[in-house]
């Protein structure tokens, strides 16, 4: 499968209640990015600077305000759903 340039990532609040706090293949967007892309294990990292998904081989990077969705997510603060863009930076 070729990487898509761009991943739109809708986190849902059925993913929001299911994802776990700084679990990085069991967050709400990890949630989320495996519902959009399939079968196959996905992760997601976020430190100060950004989030970076990785799946299949390919890597995206998640900006604000996604990655400040994951930060409020993962101190335990609401959140609500939404949509984030992440732009593809490196595929296999």
């Amino acid at each position: 499968m070729t990487a898509p340039a761009e991943l739109v990532i809708e986190v849902t609040a059925q993913d929001i209640a299911n994802g776990i706090p700084t679990a990085a293949c069991s967050c709400p967007v990890a949630l989320a990015v495996h519902r959009l892309l399939g079968p196959g294990e996905v992760t997601v990292t976020a430190d100060a600077h950004g989030a970076w998904i990785e799946a299949d081989g390919s890597t995206w990077v998640l900006l604000d305000p996604g990655h400040r969705f994951i930060e409020l997510f993962d101190d335990g603060l609401p959140v609500q759903p939404g949509t984030f863009t992440a732009t593809l930076v490196s595929a296999l």
